[in-house]
Parts: structure tokens; sequence; C-alpha cells
């Protein structure tokens, strides 16, 4: 029913319409004929211009199209029966009944296998008869233009090195300066965590400089130990203000602070003393080298230029920030009444609802 009326719409578009009067009169046969070749030399040679496959099969005289070829040609019609408008009307009937023409899919059927994943491990969970399947091969190779040679394509150079496959594709400058940024900020991670987990007769003088930042950059990253002592538990009337929270075990940080408090090597009266706080030294960070007045504030800019990242620069941080972003879009939606269950009002009806069906 659905295919008959794909035909049907199809055939209101077609330049057959022009001939329907002479059609009506049997002494005019031999001008039917006439016209009827006309639309396939006009066939032909819109075949021999450059297009898409599905649009090379759409043009194709019912004859020459193979079995699959029909196949997919009774689900196309359905979702677009405007580009079947040079179809003869003779033509139209025969394909009505031409049994090769055979998968009689309703529009939002086919439309959910065109939106599925064009590769069938992926969609098979959610095909459910073996002529989804098939429907589903001829809508990735026709409509999607990836069949077989395509995926064989795809298995064979899977395995290629990325620079050989994309030596002739450029990056625009905007893309440049983004891989440079994230480079950037994996190099910084790398280094600091390399000096927290160093131990401190290891460190090197840098190193050393940077770890006095960091104490006030990132202090739950050198939070102490809960004493051992009893009498130091809140529980057994000790003083809140010496409760500290215990670090997560495994913490590979640990030892290394542990060595570093117990060092005394940041007393070195030949060491860099930092005189700046968290709040200074995050304004320090924002700042360009040439604008900072004096040489501890440019060696703390060069230290965390090198070591530091704030959160939001990471990857972490982008995509934490964007879910915060849309946890209160939806926290909004909520205030305002947003239906989420019915967002587009339609009644329960489902996509190409109502009398018509979609395209229909």
């Amino acid at each position: 029913a659905e295919m008959t009326k794909g035909w049907a719409i199809a055939m209101a578009k077609s330049v057959a319409v022009e001939f329907e009067e002479q059609m009506k009169n049997e002494n005019n046969a031999m001008m039917i004929d006439e016209g009827t070749e006309e639309r396939k030399n006009k066939a032909k040679a819109a075949l021999t211009k450059k297009g898409s496959l599905a649009d090379e099969i759409r043009l194709k005289q019912s004859e020459d199209r193979n079995k699959e070829e029909k196949a997919w040609v009774s689900m196309d019609v359905i979702l677009n029966p405007e580009k079947y408008s040079h179809v003869s009307e003779v033509e139209a009937e025969e394909m009505k009944f031409d049994p090769d023409y055979s998968i009689n899919f309703g529009v939002n059927d086919i439309k959910r296998l065109l939106n599925l994943p064009p590769q069938i491990q992926l969609a098979l969970p959610f095909l459910y008869t073996s002529l989804e399947i098939q429907a589903h091969l001829l809508l990735t190779k026709y409509s999607h233009e990836q069949g077989e040679a395509y995926f064989r394509e795809m298995d064979a150079t899977s395995q290629d090195d990325l620079d050989a496959r994309d030596r002739n594709k450029k990056m625009s400058p905007e893309q440049q300066r983004e891989a440079e940024r994230q480079l950037n900020v994996l190099l910084k991670d790398r280094r600091s965590s390399e000096a927290r987990s160093t131990s401190a007769a290891e460190l090197t003088a840098e190193q050393k400089d940077w770890l006095k930042l960091d104490k006030h950059l990132n202090p739950h990253l050198y939070i102490e130990p809960v004493s051992k002592d009893r009498k130091q538990s809140v529980f057994f009337g000790g003083p809140k203000k010496n409760v500290h929270h215990i670090p997560k075990q495994g913490d590979r940080y640990e030892a290394a602070r542990k060595e570093w408090e117990e060092s005394g090597w940041e007393d070195d009266e030949e060491d860099w003393k930092n005189p700046f706080d968290d709040i200074s030294l995050r304004e320090i960070y924002k700042e360009e080298m040439d604008d900072l007045d004096t040489d501890d504030e440019r060696y703390a800019k060069f230290l965390m230029d090198k070591y530091h990242c704030e959160v939001h620069e990471t990857v972490f941080g982008e995509t934490k920030e964007k879910a915060l972003v849309g946890m209160k879009q939806v926290g909004q939606d909520l205030k305002d009444g947003k239906d989420f269950l019915n967002p587009h009002g339609r009644n329960g009806e489902g996509e190409g609802g109502g009398k018509m069906g979609g395209l229909l």
C-alpha cells in the first residue's frame, strides 16, 4: 500500500500527465509511443551526467535495473517520490506488479533503517527480520553509497599509518593552534606529575621551586595524613583543627610528599623563596611575561607556563564545564515546565505521523 502511494505521488508529478488526454484516445497510440521514447532518451542523456549512485539507479529504465536495484527502488520511491517524475505511467504500472519491487515497508520503518549505523554488526541488534537485514544492506549500499567495496577498502587501510593516509590533508590554522594547545597541556601535566612523584634527593632545583608553587596552587595534593595518636582524634576530644583527610591508599605522591616534608631542603637559604600566595600566582599566570615587573614574578610565570594547568584548560575540565552547562540548562527547563516526554507536543504521534504519514 505504501509503495502504491509512492508511485501515485510520483505519477502526479510525472510528465506522463501531459499525455493523459491522448492516452484516453486509442487513435493517438502512435503519439504515446513517441512520447515514451522521448522520455527514455532524456533519461539516458541524464545517465551520462556524473551524479550519485542513487540518482543513476533512479534514472534507469525498469528493465535495465537488476533485482537488487529494484528492491532498493521499492523503498526509495516511498521516501523520494518526486525523484521519479520521469517515469511514464505505463512503466509505473509495470513496476507495481513486478515481484522484484518486493520490499513493502512504511515510511517510518525505512527512515528507522536509514538512521541505523551502516556497519551491519552495529545495526543487527535493531534489525528484527531477515527482510529488514536485506533492506538495511540495500539502503547502506545505494542511499549511503557504502557497499561491500567501501568496507573492504576501510578494512584494508584500517592499520595504515595515519600520516601516510592524511599526508595530502592540510590542517586549518585553528586546528593547528588547538593541537598545539592540547599537546602543551599534556606535556605540562606530565612534567608536574613527574616532579610530584620524584624523591626529594632526585629533584632538580627547578622542580623544587615548582613544588613550592604547586603547594599553593594544588593544596589538595599535599594534605598531611592524620596522626596515629588516638588523642588527636575528634572522637577522643582532640581539636578538630588538627584533623585532616586521609589520602587514598595507593597515592603515588604520598611517599614523595612525606620525604619532602621531612627533608628540610626548602629551608636552605640558597634556594629560591616563593613570596606569592595562590591568588597572586593565578593572577601572574594570566599575565604576559613582558607585563611583569619583578624577577620573582617572571620566574613564577616561567615555572607555571612549564608545569601548571588550570582545570578549564584540560580535556577533563572542558568536559566538566560542558556537563555543568547542560545540567544548568536542564534545571532551567524544569523550572520553565518543559515536557521532556513530549517535547514537540505531538500527542503520541511518531515521526511522519498524521493522516498522510510524512512524505505521503
